[in-house]
């Protein structure tokens, strides 16, 4: 029962490690015929089918498929890869829906959609290196994220390299997040393919003016080694294609005087931790702003309706007001002075809008907090009370008296015969668990490893040959059991690692090993 229900358990845990996603050449040419693969990561099973859906504008086809097993630290990973040759014919941006994986159990995985557009062929491809730099987008205002990006082509007709890219952001420039790098291939007016290193680093910059981005890429001719390892011949450097980059000042005509230098899209929310207390109790404020750079927001004023105080807390550390969740929360203690109902003022901040360029304000719900009456109780105490002392002795109780004992008769004394019955428990509990110690501890006789063998090969598991294999190898000395030990073992691997299936024979070869302990 347990051998049907755990793959059936561990298949989900399997699939959620599995991802499959479809890697596109950098950039895409139009009109030529470009490379393009579909990855399937840790996939425990074999690849089966790959269903190309139709895209207009784009002819694809499969053109070769590659797994990759390795093992590291006892740990198997598997990686497929599935070669497309692809010519996309559109000039506007296409849409690549979502592929279908089927895995050879049935299964099946989907890539996410992708959209790129396709651009025409680099008229500067010539030679044998080409370097540019750009920024995207090129023009924008104190504040506004942009991306530098610079690309390096190399000739693919032999082996070219490069150990590092030789440009990157400028002075003035500050940084969004970690640089990012891609590779891909395209192909020159002429057809011929060149190889693409991309790198990516988002940054923005605080004060207007021009940005010019310039020098020079080292790039290496090399050859392969016995080991296949590339080695660089000679060292070559070629001009890089400058890019420049426009900050254009915020406009001063409706600026708002509480600017703070926020973009858009803002979102403002202001919430109660509760919405009604009791007279006496207090609650607590919580006003969230999310968008860009939210981190130079200063903590907002606060107005309240009178009978109401506020009292600012510090503001939570990490988490949500990470620089990176692009979220900031502001906090008060809100303590009432009288029941009542209070109405918070909306709070109301003002961006600059990236789409309109033009100064908008976000503005939050105005929250209402219910303050009811508390409740009081007084206790009244009446009469005049007397010290103890005063108390005569006469009326204080007398002690009871007590009937003698009983001569010759016999008396039942439970706490004794209590405690020899959990005497006597505890004396058969020890002698249970020292039987059980001695079976537990008692060697296990040693499975027939021969007869495992046969019933690995007969059940056509690989797996279970493996292993069986291996703990029969040092053991066996006559040539005849090694040469069938080593055809069986060459076997088992090719259908593990290699995803052939078992050849068919093998049964002799097993039954000569069968008397093997």
């Amino acid at each position: 029962m347990l051998a049907i229900l755990l793959p059936a358990v561990l298949q989900p845990w399997l699939m959620a490690a599995s991802e499959a996603h479809l890697e596109l050449p950098d950039p895409l040419i139009r009109g030529a015929t470009c490379e393009a693969a579909v990855v399937v990561t840790d996939t425990p099973q074999e690849v089966q089918d790959i269903d190309l859906p139709t895209v207009a504008g784009v002819e694809w086809q499969v053109t070769g498929r590659a797994t990759n097993v390795s093992i590291v630290n006892g740990a198997i990973s598997r990686s497929f890869t599935a070669h497309l040759s692809m010519r996309v014919s559109a000039a506007t941006p296409v849409t690549f829906p979502p592929i279908t994986v089927t895995l050879a159990d049935g299964s099946t995985l989907t890539t996410a959609a992708v959209s790129a557009s396709a651009q025409a062929a680099n008229a500067a491809l010539t030679g044998e290196a080409f370097a540019q730099a750009e920024f995207d987008p090129p023009i924008i205002v104190p504040g506004q994220p942009t991306a530098l990006v610079y690309r390096i082509y190399l000739k693919q007709d032999r082996e070219r390299a490069i150990k590092q890219p030789d440009i990157g952001p400028p002075a003035g420039t500050i940084s969004l997040g970690e640089k990012k790098e891609t590779n891909g291939s395209t192909t020159d007016a002429n057809g011929g393919r060149w190889s693409v290193a991309t790198y990516r680093w988002p940054l923005t910059v605080s004060q207007s003016g021009a940005i010019e981005v310039s020098g020079q890429q080292e790039f290496f001719r090399c050859h392969r080694d016995f080991f296949n390892r590339l080695v660089p011949t000679s060292s070559h450097h070629i001009a890089v294609k400058p890019a420049t980059l426009t900050v254009e000042s915020l406009p001063t005509a409706g600026r708002p005087a509480d600017f703070a230098g926020l973009f858009g899209p803002l979102e403002v929310a202001a919430l109660l931790e509760r919405a009604r207390i009791v007279s006496g109790e207090g609650t607590v404020l919580d006003l969230r702003v999310r968008g860009r750079q939210v981190e130079l927001l200063s903590r907002p004023t606060l107005t309240l309706p009178q009978g109401l105080q506020a009292y600012a807390k510090d503001d939570p550390a990490g988490g949500a007001n990470d620089k990176a969740s692009g979220e900031r929360h502001f906090r008060w203690d809100l303590v009432p002075s009288q029941p009542g109902s209070y109405t918070i003022p909306p709070f109301s901040l003002p961006y600059y809008d990236l789409t309109t360029h033009r100064y908008q304000r976000a503005s939050s719900m105005s929250p209402v907090l219910t303050v009811l009456p508390g409740h009081t109780r007084e206790i009244a105490v009446t009469g005049a009370s007397q010290p103890a002392a005063a108390i005569p002795a006469a009326a204080q109780p007398s002690p009871p008296s007590l009937p003698g004992p009983l001569r010759g008769q016999v008396s039942f004394h439970p706490q004794a015969f209590t405690s020899w019955l959990c005497g006597g428990a505890a004396l058969l509990l020890g002698l249970a668990i020292g039987a059980l110690q001695r079976l537990a501890l008692r060697p296990q006789r040693a499975a027939h490893r021969g007869q495992l063998l046969c019933r690995a090969v007969a059940a056509r598991d690989p797996e279970a040959m493996l292993r069986v294999i291996e703990a029969l190898m040092p053991a066996l000395a006559e040539p005849a059991q090694r040469a069938a030990a080593q055809r069986l073992l060459q076997a088992a691997e090719l259908a593990r690692y290699g995803g052939q299936p078992l050849a068919s024979g093998l049964e002799a070869d097993a039954q000569l090993l069968g008397g093997r302990r």
